[in-house]
């Protein structure tokens, strides 16, 4: 009976090997492209969920009724904020997009809503928060309940277009800054990261359905 010679096994040996090496880095390279999958969708999912829900009220907002109030404060406020040299803005509203959690809850849909960005208490990076308060009062900047909308925030700004087509960085309606009025859009930039470090930028712009529209020049 014949054996095998032994530069016969070392061929066979590195072949082995070879085809091995060849399994091993599809089988990785296939977990790393499910991995890179999965945290698209994720973040896509968060930032659709979340761009949405701001579409919806922004678009309703409601700075003025026919009937005055001094206890009821109607307006629009946006605010320039940095966290560690990022983005970090504040935007606070009355608007008609109030979402009851309870069934106690008020029967108007008139409330105060915030978007603002806070660090996260649980690790590192931060939050985007959203406020939503069926009391309407005096100051529509405070109270209500607080609801969490996606942490790894990296940016989260908002620029602000007046009637005659100009940005700004600011806004606020009870000091006529820069117009009284809303702004007639809504330029709104989100960026998050994904647990493979990578950022996610996404943009959005929206029309509130009572401001101006943009002036022909």
């Amino acid at each position: 009976m014949k054996g095998f010679t032994l530069l016969e096994v070392l061929v066979s040996m590195a072949i082995l090997v070879i085809i091995m090496a060849a399994l091993y880095s599809a089988y990785t390279t296939n977990v790393e492209a499910i991995q890179i999958a999965r945290q698209n969708g994720e973040v896509h999912q968060t930032a659709r969920i979340v761009l949405d829900r701001m579409t919806k009220d922004l678009q309703s907002a409601l700075i003025q009724t026919s009937v005055s109030s001094e206890t009821i404060k109607l307006g629009l406020i946006g605010e320039e904020r940095e966290i560690d040299g990022r983005r970090a803005d504040r935007i606070d509203f009355t608007t008609v997009t109030h979402l009851p959690l309870t069934e106690k809850g008020p029967a108007s849909d008139l409330c105060e809503i915030g978007y603002l960005i806070d660090e996260d208490s649980e690790g590192e990076g931060l939050v985007l928060l959203r406020r939503d308060d069926p009391s309407v009062d005096e100051d529509f900047t405070e109270g209500g309940s607080l609801q969490e909308l996606a942490r790894n925030v990296l940016e989260f700004s908002l620029i602000y277009q007046n009637a005659q087509g100009e940005d700004s960085d600011q806004w606020n309606t009870l000091e006529g800054m820069p117009t009284s009025g809303l702004p007639v859009l809504i330029k709104v930039r989100l960026v998050l990261r994904d647990e493979l470090e990578r950022e996610h930028v996404f943009i959005t712009a929206v029309h509130p359905e009572l401001a101006e529209r943009i002036t022909e020049r």
